[in-house]
């Protein structure tokens, strides 16, 4: 496994008390896996991916990062749902910006970050600013950029979330196909099923307050290879559909019967 969390729960502490985001996470991504958290607003997904990228610690449990244990920094790539591209930069001077940051440019990299931009389409955009360009190839930069450090994991917080349906599908299989390509293994987080079902080769719903895991899904194994626009003319994907669905709607059920009786 190059991912593990064991029984990993977590609590936020405020001025208002302690609030538990996630209680007995128990999580595996395999190399070259693509696994995807899906689940409601507030179920603790994002928080998950925090915890994995080490930007926040476990109150309880353990996470294992493959061999990258001692440092995650450079094994882990974050991609959020906002680009956060630096707008007095270039698009290039954006692809680079992390390797900047991390000392270990070289003139190789000026190279690959070209390469990568062609790769995403946009080929002849390394001068331009991000001002210039539609939200669909902000996100494509975005995604160079965390590519261009090569990182063994890449963790994506709904990264196509803000975008309009149409850019969407176009993003998820250039996502497919360079992530496959690149054998990198993957912790999507998203609230959209049929987005977790057309990428993913596992599934995790998240139910309930603290969020914690109500049921793995395994994509089966002939649908794996299928690109995610093809994935979802496939008859098993209603079907996959449906089962989460209502995983999702009888814990939300749930969740609302135990709020209301205050248990």
């Amino acid at each position: 496994m190059i991912i593990r969390l064991r029984a990993v729960s977590h609590a936020y502490i405020t001025e208002k008390g302690a609030h538990q985001a996630l209680r007995d996470i128990e999580l595996t991504a395999r190399k070259g896996e693509f696994v995807t958290l899906v689940g409601t607003s507030g179920g603790g997904k994002s928080t998950i991916l925090s915890l994995i990228a080490g930007l926040l610690k476990p109150t309880r449990g353990t996470i294992e990062i493959g061999k990258a244990s001692g440092d995650r920094r450079a094994a882990i790539g974050y991609m959020l749902q906002h680009d956060y591209l630096l707008p007095w930069r270039t698009i290039l001077k954006n692809v680079l910006y992390g390797l900047e940051i991390q000392k270990k440019i070289c003139p190789e990299d000026i190279g690959r970050a070209h390469a990568l931009l062609d790769e995403v389409g946009l080929s002849g955009y390394a001068r331009r600013y991000p001002h210039e360009l539609s939200g669909g190839q902000r996100q494509r930069v975005s995604l160079v950029r965390t590519l261009i450090t090569d990182p063994d994991i890449l963790l994506l917080d709904e990264p196509f979330s803000a975008l309009d349906y149409t850019t969407r599908l176009k993003l998820e299989d250039l996502l497919f196909d360079l992530l496959h390509r690149y054998q990198k293994t993957v912790l999507l987080v998203t609230h959209d099923i049929s987005e977790a079902i057309a990428l993913s080769d596992r599934i995790y719903v998240l139910g309930g307050k603290p969020g914690r895991i109500v049921k793995e899904i395994h994509v089966p194994e002939s649908m794996r290879p299928i690109s995610p626009l093809s994935r979802r003319r496939m008859p098993a994907f209603q079907s996959i559909f449906q089962e989460i669905w209502e995983v999702m709607e009888r814990h939300a059920a749930t969740d609302t019967e135990h709020a209301a009786y205050g248990t």
